[in-house]
């Protein structure tokens, strides 16, 4: 009779080996019982690949298969981490960000309409150049207040308003903070504003203080970020000025709510309560410039008027005049009016403009080619050093 004998393998990227064992020792997992007159013919052909191992000596525990897995796990993986070295570099972020790629829910839509294009690899990439250059040549810190970016964009025009769109939503990767899109109309016309704003606050309202919004701004469709550098909380009032609740500006019509900063508070939601209300009340007052007609009466109201603050139009609803090819030009002289979009103003308001879409079609080819302001070192006009005096003493 022979002798019954097991063929062990360590399934390792090196030769076999081979163990003949005693049965009562066959502890080994991986081995291959035989009689040995089997086992003979197939250890000879192996012998050039494997090691024999005798019966008569069993081999340490530290060379079979179940310890040498781990090594050749190592050995195998360690030059796959050098190879990747780069990949995994660039695809690191350097400052951190509340919401990761690809989800990004900073990026927030209302409606059953798809009208905010996701946004590609590249922007995402863009967003962090930009980042760091804003580090390094602009003045900004970026700040930690909770703040959010809110307009519209839906109709026959969108496909206009397109690109003006994409500098906010840059602006918001960048700053990591959010943007509200309202992509389905709630209302009728323009009274879609105040029902989407009135939205938002009540929504954040019901959140717990610490995780609410602090400031909303919003933004008509109709403007486009030239500064991505500037932060928004850079125009807002001290901390302690909590009796300020509503940053807006005035243009030679009166009040222009093309673009305005609003503190998520009850008290903002009774204002756009009202505004969305107006019409309705006072059925007999001339609206020439509908909610925004409304929101002017409202703000004259001994309620709200106390608490808001109309800022220098330049601050952050510059308008256009002359389109890129003045802007690319334009001094920072009086004879050019305040009201006119200069380099180092945050953005520009088409406000009134006949050719709105040829207008940002062009801005936005001045934008690709001219980069940014900071880093070239062609600012013209920085409102920084107006916005701190503005405030001095307000809160103390």
């Amino acid at each position: 009779m022979y002798r019954s004998v097991q063929l062990c393998f360590s399934f390792c990227p090196i030769p076999f080996n081979i163990h003949i064992l005693p049965n009562d020792k066959a502890l080994q997992s991986d081995c291959l019982i035989m009689e040995e007159e089997e086992a003979v013919p197939l250890l000879r052909r192996a012998s050039s690949s494997f090691t024999f191992f005798s019966r008569s000596w069993i081999p340490p525990r530290a060379i079979t298969s179940k310890y040498l897995l781990l090594p050749c796990l190592v050995l195998f993986t360690f030059p796959l981490l050098f190879w990747h070295r780069a990949t995994l570099k660039d695809l690191s972020v350097p400052f951190p960000r509340p919401f990761p790629h690809p989800t990004l829910p900073q990026l927030l839509t209302s409606g059953s309409t798809p009208c905010l294009p996701p946004p590609t690899q590249s922007l995402i990439h863009h967003s962090l150049h930009r980042h760091t250059a804003c580090r390094t040549y602009s003045p900004f810190t970026f700040s930690h207040t909770r703040i959010a970016t809110a307009t519209a964009h839906f109709g026959f025009s969108s496909l206009h308003y397109l690109p003006a769109l994409r500098t906010h939503v840059l602006h918001s990767l960048i700053h990591s903070t959010s943007l509200h899109v309202l992509c389905d109309p709630i209302i009728d016309s323009l009274w879609n504003k105040p029902a989407f704003i009135l939205h938002l606050l009540i929504h954040e309202m019901l959140k717990p203080a610490p995780q609410r919004l602090e400031w909303i701004m919003w933004v008509d469709r109709d403007t486009l970020v030239l500064d991505q550098c500037r932060p928004i909380a850079s125009f807002l009032p001290p901390p302690n000025a909590t009796d300020v609740n509503l940053l807006v500006t005035n243009d030679y019509n009166g009040l222009n709510n093309g673009v305005f900063i609003v503190r998520v508070s009850e008290w903002a939601v009774k204002l756009f309560t009202c505004v969305l209300a107006f019409r309705h009340f006072e059925p007999g007052v001339a609206l020439p410039y509908t909610e925004q007609s409304a929101m002017e009466h409202v703000l004259a109201t001994e309620d709200f008027r106390n608490q808001t603050r109309y800022v220098p139009q330049h601050w952050f609803n510059a308008y256009d005049y002359g389109g890129a090819a003045m802007y690319a030009v334009r001094k920072n002289g009086s004879e050019f009016g305040r009201e006119r979009v200069r380099k180092g103003d945050y953005l520009v308001h088409f406000a009134g403009h006949p050719e709105k879409g040829a207008a940002i079609e062009e801005y936005e080819g001045w934008l690709e080619g001219g980069g940014d302001v900071w880093e070239r070192g062609e600012v013209v006009r920085d409102v920084s050093g107006e916005v701190e005096e503005f405030w001095r003493g307000v809160g103390e």
